[in-house]
């Protein structure tokens, strides 16, 4: 007896914890945030909801060793994709910070769509709770939410899929 107690008590301890955990992150959303943000190459203000087009679109920083590793891979994806833009928008962290970084890793502000988010409002509006997240868009609906790393092999298998609509 004691020892179904205790299953039951383990299996609604786990749900509560579950539970409780799912009510407090925002949902997943189906369209990109409208959340204004700065251009970290023209000071300009953007909203990722206004771009147009197939969008890959990341959340980074400077901090998180998986970000560091896909930086250069997004770049290595511009290029070979022409058609779609590729969108890095940065979580709370100077534009010094963001730039001697970069170029510390021969990456130009000018290779991708680096965009700044002062207030982390664009990543708190996408339900993140990873780091990266990564959102694969078509003319500002969300058709995939990465969370998590990628190596260049499930970028260039995700963005395929993206552009011929089988994702």
């Amino acid at each position: 007896m004691k020892i179904i107690i205790g299953i039951v008590i383990v299996v609604l301890v786990s749900l509560g914890g579950f539970l409780l955990l799912q009510s407090d992150a925002p949902p997943v959303r189906d369209s990109i945030p409208s959340t204004v943000l700065i251009d970290h190459s023209t000071g300009e203000e953007v909203i990722p909801s206004e771009l147009g087009g197939f969008l890959v679109v990341n959340s980074w920083a400077t901090w998180c060793p998986f970000c560091v590793q896909e930086v250069p891979d997004f770049v290595e994806l511009q290029k070979e994709f022409k058609t779609i833009s590729i969108v890095l928008v940065n979580r709370k962290e100077k534009d010094e910070k963001v730039e001697v970084f970069l170029e510390g890793r021969g990456v130009s502000l000018t290779d991708l769509v680096f965009l700044q988010d002062a207030k982390d409002n664009f990543y708190k509006s996408i339900g993140g709770f990873s780091m990266p997240e990564t959102l694969f868009v078509k003319d500002g609906n969300v058709i995939f939410h990465k969370r998590g790393f990628m190596d260049l092999s499930e970028m260039r298998d995700l963005t395929n899929k993206l552009i011929d609509g089988t994702l």
